[in-house]
This record gives structure tokens, sequence and C-alpha cells, in this order.
């Protein structure tokens, strides 16, 4: 199948490239990154990926497409394409159809308002940014006016996130039962593709000199399944198996970014209507019970220049409305209150040959942490070698303590065309 999708994405772009000469252009990346453990010596990660975009333009549209191979150690060549859609430009109207990705936010590396496109986390946060989003199948049309844009966006089909598979090195069994037992989660059944089941969303931008802002809103799917029913295997070990389904709810959010002086200040709010969350009750027949609560995320950040170094700094802040003790969220006791920071510090030097980066991010309570230094030399225009060290500190319940034996190095090579 997928030898078929290449031969045939290779033939229409063959067949367009001579019709189009005058108005094509392309670009590329060729990805290599190895990394490997420092409590096993392993090669924990493998991936070689070559992406090409390719832009036609005609006199009000234009055509894109992004196919990309894949090379890892454990899942042999995939192919796949990322985005290929079909724009037109009308003097107040843009209308896009087809697979695209559609971002929205302002938050660096944390996503509040950013619900439209799904994530691909497959490699957690060994995941390059330009593969963190996938693209969905949709219609999306923008209408300005002035400063403003307003966006109308129907996904035909609803794409959830990309998670670990089941070998992966990221993947931890639920932390919600006791010592001893054991827990499998079956897969979520997938989404049926019906007229039904699509998602739509709208959103209004401005675009100012002085400040900037969105809001969007939707009635959507959730990204990730929760857990809907828990079956006792055998009580003496517990062993249970725990069913997930996706759900849907309305969503609304919203962003803004405005300069104070030499100062960047960024805030940005979600709020989930009637997201499922479950009640596990572990008396002695356990059982999980889907409720539905208002889940609200709020984030401020600000960006700023010191000594040379670009800083940026961030708080969010997650509540459940109408908590209680036992509700489970993502395979793990949830909190009223959940509290993240983040801090990212860069700095290019030796005439820019040079740059290092250090970005972390902080759980608060239980207090852990992700730590990710990195330094990446230009060795030519367009070719780049970077190394990193992924360490995860903390407490062992936290988001990320629960990886320390995960803590890794790894190197990186980059050669754009």
């Amino acid at each position: 199948m997928n030898k078929k999708i290449l031969t045939i994405t290779i033939l229409i772009v063959s067949i367009m490239i001579p019709l189009s000469a005058a108005d094509l252009s392309y670009s590329g990346l060729s990805h290599t990154s190895l990394a490997t453990r420092f409590s096993e010596g392993d090669i924990a990660h493998y991936k070689q990926s070559i992406d090409l975009s390719v832009d036609i333009y005609k006199d009000i549209s234009h055509f894109f497409i992004q196919p990309y191979l894949t090379l890892t150690k454990d899942s042999g060549v995939a192919f796949d394409v990322r985005e290929a859609y079909a724009e037109f430009y009308f003097e107040t109207i843009d209308l896009k159809i087809g697979k695209q990705i559609i971002a929205s936010g302002q938050a660096d590396a944390l996503y509040l308002s950013d619900i439209i496109s799904p994530r691909n986390v497959k490699d957690f946060i060994l995941t390059e940014t330009n593969d963190m989003r996938k693209g969905v199948p949709a219609i999306k049309g923008s209408y300005y006016v002035g400063n403003y844009t307003i966006e109308g966006i129907w996904i035909t089909q609803a794409i959830p996130t990309t998670t670990f598979s089941l070998d992966s090195i990221w993947i931890s069994p639920p932390s919600i039962l006791p010592t001893g037992a054991t827990a499998t989660m079956s897969p979520p059944a997938q989404i049926e593709p019906l007229l039904k089941n699509s998602e739509v969303f709208a959103k209004l931008c401005y675009f100012g000199s002085s400040i900037s802002y969105e809001i969007v809103g939707g009635y959507t799917y959730s990204d990730e399944p929760h857990i809907s029913s828990l079956t006792v295997n055998t009580s003496s070990p517990l062993s249970v198996t725990l069913s997930q389904e996706y759900a849907r709810y309305p969503v609304l959010g919203g962003s803004f970014s405005t300069a104070i002086g030499p100062v960047v200040l960024r805030g940005e709010a979600n709020v989930s209507f009637n997201k499922k969350f479950t009640s596990i009750s572990m008396g002695p027949s356990p059982t999980a019970t889907p409720e539905e609560h208002h889940y609200i995320q709020s984030l401020i950040g600000l960006d700023w220049k010191l000594f040379g170094f670009d800083m940026s700094s961030q708080y969010m802040l997650s509540f459940i409305e109408d908590y209680h003790q036992g509700l489970v969220y993502q395979g793990r006791y949830a909190n009223e209150f959940s509290h993240l920071a983040t801090y990212r510090l860069q700095k290019k030097f030796f005439e820019d040959r040079f740059t290092f980066q250090l970005f972390t991010l902080i759980e608060l309570d239980p207090l852990n942490a992700l730590i990710r230094p990195s330094l990446t030399y230009e060795i030519e225009d367009a070719v780049s070698l970077k190394g990193e060290v992924i360490l995860f500190v903390g407490d062992e319940d936290g988001l990320y303590g629960t990886h320390k034996d995960n803590s890794l190095a790894s190197v990186s090579l980059y050669w754009y065309f």
C-alpha cells in the first residue's frame, strides 16, 4: 500500500512539474537522529526522515503537498503525506480544501487553545516540532476585514492524537491501582468516519500594532481517550481490564500577545465544557464511572532579552470544576488544581555558528521536571548538527519523574535543501 501511495504521489508531482514549472517551488529536509539511555546504554531511538514540500501557484490558487518518508529502528520504512491541499484566493476570502495543519494559540510547547489539529507524540519528547501536529481533512474559509480575520473550519473526519505504541519506552502502566495489581488498557475504538462525527470550529483573529489576539471555539472530540469501564479479571491478585473511548464536547479558548517595552506578554485560556473524566472506586469490587466536568486551563508567559540571551517563561494553571477524590485523567489520579511552568534560554555565538538552548518543563505538584540542554553547530549553510541531553528528575509519580530511567543523550543531523 505504501509503495502504491508513493508511486502515485511521484507520478502526480512528475506530471504537474512540467505543466507549472515557472510557478513551482520546492524545499525539503533530511533529518537523522539517534538517542541512547544513560541507564541502559541501548539505542533507545533511531529515526531517519526525508520531507519534501512542493508549492504550485496559479493566478488565484495554490496547491501544496508535503510527503515524507520515515525509517525507524522498530517500524521499518513508512510513507505518509503530512499536508495536501488546494487554496483559492479571492478579494476578501481565502478557501483551503484538503489535508492541512491548523494551528492556534500563543503557548510554547504547551497546548491550551491549540485544539484544532491533533498531535503526534509517538516519540514523546523526541518528536520534532515539524512532526508535532497532524494534518486533518478539512475545509477552511477565511474572511478578511481590516485587521480582523474570521475563520470557519469543518473537519470532515475526527483524527485522534497519535500516542505511544505498546512496546514504547515511554509507555507507563496506569498509576491508579493498588501495589501488586495489574491493568490492561484496551485500545479505544476508532471514531467512525460519519458526517455526524465531523468537527466544526470558528476563529476570530485580530492583528494590531500593539496587541494581537484570537478567540476559537468548536465542537470536537477529545484527542486522548478516557477510561469508559473497568472489568475485573481476577480479584486475588487484582487484575483488571480498562476500556477506553473518545468523547466529544464544546470548547472555547483564546490567546493574546502584546509588547510592554522590551518584554512580550502572552496569555492563553481554554475551557472544555462537560469533558469526560473517570471516577475510580477501589472498593471490594472496583468500578470505573465516566463523569462530565468543566476543565479550565490558563497560561501567562513572558519573552525578553538579557545580556544577549533570548529568554521565555510560562506558568500554566489547570482546574477541574466540581472536583472530588478518585477522578482519573490520562491514566493517573487528577488534582483539582495542576501547575506547570516552563523556562527557555537561547543564545547564538561564534558568528551564529553555535546555538545553545536550555528548555525546562516543571510540574509543581508533585515536584518533577524535564531538563533539556542542547547545542547546535551550523556546519555550513542549511546543514547543522545538534547534540542534546534530556533529563527526567523529581517525584516518580509526576508527568516527567516517572521517566527517570529514560534520561538520555541524542544527536541529530539536519540537511535542508
